[in-house]
């Protein structure tokens, strides 16, 4: 049945009969189609051995079990489909469908937003075949989810193409995977449904090298393979490497020899990983420290019996049952799951050394060698650590803007000074996690190691470093209503310098390899609807800038009546600043 379904677009079938809601391309007349054929075979094959009425109640049931798994393969590409558009797992399958059979059961008693569709038979033996039916083809697992998820992937694709050419603009993000001899390319869109900006995965492009010309070439033939256009392409998302965003012979800027007026930006999440591991290389005992951690790793990973040792330690102490962790030198923030996991199993891994230590040379030097210092500089990168994560999952959200970089910037350097550094001769309060070894060990902070003060200063120099102001990005945030004045004096000259910015890159008439291509926008236009924009948006200081402009485009007629600002909306809804998606 699925394997027809694959063809379902390929075979003159007509358009009349569609699938269900959601599929629109995908035909219940190629079930119907399919059902009948197999059931004339099965007759003629059956024919001869219906002698009496066991036999012809084996037809009967084969007749009831068409018409029932008919239905139930339609509801569970439904299930497929809703699991595809909202980006879930596909292990989340099963559990959907236990959901649909709660709410079948129970669709009187429990209470919806939207009241569910009910796939009804007409067929008075349906309950009787339903409870009899064997639990091993329900077709429920990841594996059966992914055959129909191929089975209706055309649908699927063709729905986010749709989507994309209904968009005014849109915008990609890019990441390279390099596993061996296999180099593949994500490509991950953002774009604009019902005036909200939408990440859609696109497609994976299998590549011969990772090389700026190879993945231009292949990026290029895959758009236009898709019937997108790369006229309306606005901006270009990837990660830091000079492959994809170098301002000669990167990607991007190959792509703009198509489309000058395309922008680009680095993904902020490598942007604070490269924070991170400059901030390192600047604090000499920090490869020290790292060289311990390591050590200990393997130490403790090399024997099933000394993690047996750890375990015991920790069940003693009644510390969590925590492993220790490596650290992956590529990815150095993922230093923070590291110093989660040890800084709580400390103790427990300082008992399961010492209980090695009269007979074991290695545990006894790593032993000596987790000395006060060590632990200081544990307790604080714990500490440190919950300051980062909060960045990182803040730049990993998908719709993260740039009018909110710099303040989320601001907030960390304010705290790594106040907690490590101190301020105008006001000492550091440091975090819960030093500030209980501190007081347990009864230490003078005046004596503590210079590492925690070297670290969280070039910590905050790499951040303003990484995160430099980049001019076109941060004009967009006059369109956010809460950074509105809220005088009407001030109200009146703000964001000149800004509308000069948009006008400069925008309105100007570009010409590449002899092509002319038209400004998106006029000066004049700008300056004039902006005059009246800025008090309108007064009304909606209170609310996000993506719920705004949602808001306004979809309940007013601002598109119509300030078509220029609305161009700059758009696009600027579209800037992706993460990459996380694309990984993900």
């Amino acid at each position: 049945l699925i394997s027809l379904l694959k063809k379902s677009d390929l075979i003159g079938i007509p358009i009349g009969l569609k699938f269900i809601h959601g599929l629109k391309n995908s035909k219940i007349l190629m079930i119907q189609l399919h059902c009948t054929v197999l059931g004339v075979e099965m007759q003629e094959n059956l024919i001869n051995l219906l002698k009496d009425n066991q036999q012809t109640k084996l037809m009967q049931g084969f007749t009831q079990q068409l018409s029932v798994q008919k239905l139930t393969i339609i509801s569970l590409m439904r299930n497929i489909y809703y699991l595809s558009k909202n980006n879930q797992p596909i292990n989340q399958f099963f559990n959907l469908c236990q959901l649909n059979h709660l709410q079948t059961i129970n669709r009187e008693q429990l209470h919806f937003e939207i009241k569910p569709i009910v796939l009804k038979l007409n067929n008075e033996n349906f309950n009787q075949f339903n409870q009899s039916r064997n639990e091993y083809t329900t077709y429920e697992n990841p594996i059966s989810g992914c055959i129909f998820l191929e089975a209706i992937s055309f649908t699927i694709e063709h729905e986010v193409i749709q989507e994309i050419l209904n968009s005014k603009y849109w915008s990609i993000l890019i990441d390279e995977s390099t596993i061996f001899t296999n180099k593949h390319l994500a490509v991950v869109t953002k774009h604009l449904s019902e005036n909200k900006p939408i990440l859609r995965y696109l497609g994976i492009i299998e590549l011969e090298d990772c090389s700026a010309e190879t993945i231009t070439i292949n990026l290029k033939r895959f758009i236009l393979a898709k019937l997108l256009n790369i006229e309306n392409l606005v901006h270009f998302g990837s990660d830091d490497a000079s492959t994809m965003l170098s301002h000669q012979n990167g990607v991007a800027a190959r792509f703009k020899k198509y489309n000058p007026f395309i922008t680009e930006n680095h993904c902020i999440a490598h942007h604070l990983h490269l924070a991170g591991q400059d901030a390192a290389e600047k604090v000499s005992y920090f490869e020290k420290y790292k060289k311990l951690v390591k050590e200990i790793y393997t130490y403790f990973s090399s024997s099933y019996k000394r993690l047996l040792t750890l375990k015991m330690v920790q069940n003693t102490l009644e510390e969590p049952e925590l492993m220790i962790l490596n650290i992956v030198s590529t990815r150095w923030l993922s230093f923070s799951n590291v110093i989660y996991n040890f800084y709580q199993n400390l103790e427990s891994i300082k008992g399961a050394l010492l209980d090695e230590a009269a007979n074991n040379m290695q545990a006894a030097i790593l032993l000596a060698d987790i000395e006060q210092t060590f632990e200081i500089v544990t307790m604080f990168l714990a500490d440190y650590f919950f300051i980062i994560d909060k960045l990182i999952r803040i730049f990993q959200s998908d719709y993260i803007l740039f009018t909110d970089i710099k303040q989320h910037i601001t907030m960390a350097c304010n705290a790594l000074q106040a907690q490590f550094i101190g301020n105008n001769n006001v000492l550091p309060t440091y975090r819960q996690n030093l500030l209980k070894y501190i007081e347990e060990n009864n230490l003078d902070t005046s004596q503590f190691p210079t590492f925690i003060s070297e670290f969280a200063s070039a910590t905050i120099t790499s951040l303003n470093n990484c995160f430099p102001n980049r001019e076109l990005y941060e004009a967009i945030k006059i369109y956010d209503p809460k950074q509105l004045p809220i005088s009407d004096n001030d109200l009146a000259n703000y964001s000149n310098e800004a509308i000069n910015i948009f006008s400069n890159f925008y309105k100007t008439e570009k010409i590449i390899n002899n092509q002319q291509f038209i400004p998106l926008l006029e000066k004049k236009d700008l300056i004039n609807e902006w005059g009246m924009v800025k008090f309108f948006l007064k009304n909606y200081h209170s609310i996000k800038f993506v719920d705004t402009w949602n808001l306004i485009f979809s309940q007013t007629t601002f598109i119509y009546d300030f078509p220029t600002i609305s161009t700059l909306i758009q696009i600027a809804l579209l800037i992706s600043v993460s990459n996380a998606t694309v990984e993900q």
